[in-house]
């Protein structure tokens, strides 16, 4: 039987449900892992970068729809 995915490219996606005070909270938590990055994969850090731009764009979004 033939797989139809490799299981090393295989990436689920996930939805979860939080709250605008644990998306500010998660925000805080990784820019500030951004602020003291202590080196390592640059694959990691540039993956720190685009969950804080997801994450502020969820901010950004809260606070137009509900001002």
């Amino acid at each position: 039987m033939e797989d139809f995915y490799n299981m090393e490219d295989y990436r689920p996606d996930y939805h979860i449900e939080m709250s605008i005070e644990d998306i500010r909270l998660l925000y805080t938590c990784v820019c500030t892992s951004i602020a003291n990055w202590p080196g390592g994969k640059a694959s990691d850090q540039e993956d720190l970068f685009r969950v804080r731009d997801s994450l502020y764009r969820i901010i950004l979004d809260y606070r137009f729809h509900n001002a």
